[in-house]
């Protein structure tokens, strides 16, 4: 049988790799920046809760979990989009993601040394 899965990070991750393509071939067409902005947007809303970005939804049952890649994708996403639209919504999200997410930053750094 066929499922529907629904990658919220796919989805946001599309945005930003598409938005780098654009920049390092040099197409400012505005049309699909906008759509690209819209794309990340909608998935965006229904995927980010407090801090972080849900896993997916199969067969309309969404599945909450906070898998690691989801959030490394979303936080460079969230960033991008940032910079782009100067969206405060965005700059906020960031913000928190990092304020919640500081355990896994203490733990990485007692794992690979403190960042510079």
């Amino acid at each position: 049988s066929v499922i529907d899965v629904y990658s919220y990070g796919h989805n946001i991750e599309i945005s930003w790799l598409f938005m780098d393509i654009m920049k390092m071939s040099n197409i400012t067409n505005r049309k699909y920046f906008v759509e690209l902005v819209h794309i990340f947007e909608k998935n965006f809303q229904e995927s980010y809760i407090d801090g972080y970005v849900i896993n997916q939804k199969v067969n309309e049952e969404v599945d909450k979990s906070a898998i690691w890649w989801i959030q490394a994708e979303a936080l460079v996403a969230i960033n991008m989009m940032y910079k782009y639209t100067n969206c405060i919504e965005y700059k906020k999200a960031i913000e928190k993601y990092c304020y919640k997410n500081s355990a896994i930053l203490k733990k990485w750094d007692d794992i690979f040394g403190k960042r510079s």
